[in-house]
């Protein structure tokens, strides 16, 4: 059997009639960029979110960097343990990262680690709080500590978009929130397709500005120099279309996680998702963006060559900590993000998995450590 990592072919063969529809509408209008379809989706995503404002980009990694140039920050916290974009917009708005330790136990830092670094440098003047995997459990957490200190908040809800802490949904925290929809997220694009959302109506005319060579929509003049950041009609048509499937897709998601868990939680190997993640429905703490174990004494490279030899993908995110990317080269002080980075390993999870597959994935895992 052969099971790839992510399932977007899948995705395309179930909704192809109204995909083929949708994309065909906007061929035919001949509009190809800033067309209803934008307008909807924008109106869409801040509904979702409670905000009063949503800008689409062309990706994530854009809606990182207007944020911060909107904040004029120079000196941003920011975990180390997160996928590259997450610090660089740091360096392209001309700033300096300070990298930021995970909570024990945890995939995000708590207010613990973020004070810890503020005791040792004043100079620090905002905060990017990365929410991995699917969740977005510490946001509360960050924005109060943010409040306390006067720090501008970003929320990179890149991976978290659909989960909710308490009952505040991902995209609704700080002065600004960024989103993205590739083609490797839950609502995944064709393309690096992103959003940045806030409530702020200087940062939403800011990004406005920033994503069209800088021109001002309230007056048509180029006030400074900006950025070719336009989502395409066809691509905001794609992403209307999934956003109707949202809530069953990421019950789908919690469905096998489930069945993840309750087969791999009594391995003395194996570190699942807390349990207490799967109880609220309404709210869902965590969505699954990835499903992600921690592998305890024993070799995940050795799990993920025999997994492979059985036909399971699986990655392996993060393997590098940002601060040891050649671009950065900083020394850090972060043990726990480091032993994440040694010990994470991801199964695939994604909507169109069939239940014989997860099945199959689960007696795979679990014959390989009957082998040990």
């Amino acid at each position: 059997m052969e099971i790839k990592f992510f399932g977007n072919d899948r995705q395309y063969q179930n909704l192809k009639p109204e995909w083929n529809k949708a994309v065909e509408k906007v061929w035919a209008s001949g509009q190809y960029f800033s067309d209803s379809h934008v307008l909807e989706l924008e109106k869409t995503l801040a509904q979702l979110c409670g905000r009063k404002y949503a800008v689409s980009l062309s990706s994530c990694t854009d809606a990182l960097y207007f944020a911060l140039n909107s904040s004029q920050a120079k000196k941003t916290l920011v975990s180390n343990f997160s996928f590259l974009a997450s610090a660089t917009g740091i360096l392209r708005n001309a700033g300096a990262p300070s990298f930021i330790d995970l909570k024990d136990g945890e995939y995000s830092p708590s207010a613990r680690e973020y004070q810890k670094v503020l005791n040792q440098d004043n100079k620090v003047d905002s905060l990017i709080h990365v929410s991995l995997f699917g969740e977005c459990a510490l946001n509360f957490e960050a924005e109060n500590f943010a409040k306390k200190n006067s720090l501008f908040f970003i929320e990179d809800s890149a991976q978290s978009f659909g989960s909710y802490c308490e009952n505040r949904p991902a995209g609704n925290f700080g002065q600004a929130s960024c989103l993205s929809f590739d083609p490797t997220k839950i609502i995944a694009g064709t393309s690096g397709a992103g959003a940045l959302l806030t409530d702020d109506e200087e940062i939403y005319h800011n990004t406005l500005r920033l994503r069209l060579h800088g021109r001002d929509s309230r007056n048509g003049e180029f006030q400074h120099l900006g950025y070719k950041s336009l989502l395409a009609s066809s691509e905001a048509a794609i992403l209307l279309l999934k956003l109707k499937y949202l809530e069953s897709y990421i019950q789908r998601r919690r469905e096998i996680a489930q069945e993840f868990n309750n087969a791999f939680s009594s391995n003395p190997f194996l570190i699942t998702p807390h349990k207490n993640q799967f109880l609220d429905e309404e709210f869902p703490q965590h969505v699954f963006h990835k499903y992600v174990l921690t592998v305890k004494n024993s070799s995940r490279e050795n799990l993920q060559k025999y997994l492979k030899g059985k036909g399971i993908e699986t990655r392996i995110h993060y393997p590098k900590l940002i601060s040891d990317e050649k671009l950065f080269g900083l020394e850090s002080q972060t043990p726990n993000a480091k032993a994440a980075c040694e010990t994470v390993f991801s199964l695939p999870i994604y909507p169109e998995l069939k239940d014989e597959e997860v099945s199959y994935i689960i007696k795979a895992v679990n014959s390989y450590f009957e082998t040990l």
